[in-house]
């Protein structure tokens, strides 16, 4: 029996706490609301929790090319679904800020490209 994704967003997986507490330090509440909602839009996409997705993301069997694959993915489905190019893009910065927050903090080694058709980081 499938696992209800909103029984997930409720585990709290202390290095995504971590890195997602670092990655919204400085930001106003504002942003840092819109930035939770672009990241929930991404782990609902791939039918996970916020916490539970940002671990995967950072664990080491993921790696680079697999989160690549999966964002490329996320980002497709939505110019498939029509939405605005800023909200794409804006859902892509989130995702590229929280890998970049965790590459700084020496949780990966890895961060993804601005471009996400380009195979340079």
């Amino acid at each position: 029996m499938p696992e209800d994704s909103s029984s997930k967003k409720d585990v709290v997986i202390p290095t995504a706490s971590v890195v997602l507490a670092a990655f919204m330090t400085g930001r106003s509440m504002a942003t840092q609301e819109v930035y939770r909602r672009d990241l929930r839009a991404f782990a609902s996409f791939c039918r996970k929790g916020m916490p539970e997705l940002i671990e995967i993301l950072m664990s080491p069997q993921t790696g680079r090319e697999r989160v690549l694959l999966l964002v490329r993915s996320f980002r497709d489905d939505m110019r498939c679904r029509g939405l605005a190019p800023g909200t794409v893009g804006r859902r892509l910065a989130a995702i590229r800020g929280i890998s970049r927050t965790a590459r700084v903090l020496g949780f990966l080694d890895w961060s993804l490209p601005v471009d996400l058709d380009s195979a340079e980081s």
